[in-house]
């Protein structure tokens, strides 16, 4: 049983810590992933349009993704292509666009992972643009000052 427990997220392993017996763990588990009623999907469905990459690393934001994505999946009901893409490039913000838009109008169609790894390759592409971009700025500012510490005069 200790491999079930280690297995399971926090949140997860509070579903189960009332139950002695594998088998009541296995249970309570299978009612917990396997609901599929319409509530469930519904509040999957909800949880992938509120998930927004904001304030989180691309990683983390996957990751997020990952999960109810996979939820879905366990309740045998997996995300088709479009929805997985769709919900995935939805949740981006605005810096992104470029990035969205040329998925949007490829011809062909790349797979969910090969798409992610673009989108890896685009964030790390950003985050050092933005690096160097704060770099320019202090430097710019760090010109600025010592330039006007010349031209002042002494008393």
């Amino acid at each position: 049983m200790s491999w079930i427990y280690t297995s399971l997220t926090p949140r997860t392993t509070s579903y189960i810590v009332n139950h002695d017996t594998a088998y009541e763990i296995w249970e309570a588990l299978s009612k917990l992933f396997e609901s599929t009623s319409t509530a469930r999907i519904l509040g999957l469905r909800s949880q992938l349009t509120n998930l927004k990459k904001k304030g989180t690393t691309i990683n983390q934001y996957l990751f997020q993704f990952k999960e109810i994505a996979d939820k879905f999946a366990v309740i045998g009901e997996p995300l088709s292509y479009r929805d997985h893409l769709g919900y995935s490039l939805e949740g981006l913000s605005p810096k992104y666009d470029a990035f969205v838009t040329s998925i949007e109008n490829r011809v062909d169609r790349p797979s969910i992972e090969d798409i992610e790894s673009l989108l890896l390759s685009h964030a790390s592409r950003l985050s050092k643009r933005n690096i160097a971009e704060q770099l320019n700025f202090a430097q710019a500012n760090s010109s600025s000052y010592h330039g006007n510490k010349k031209n002042q005069k002494l008393f």
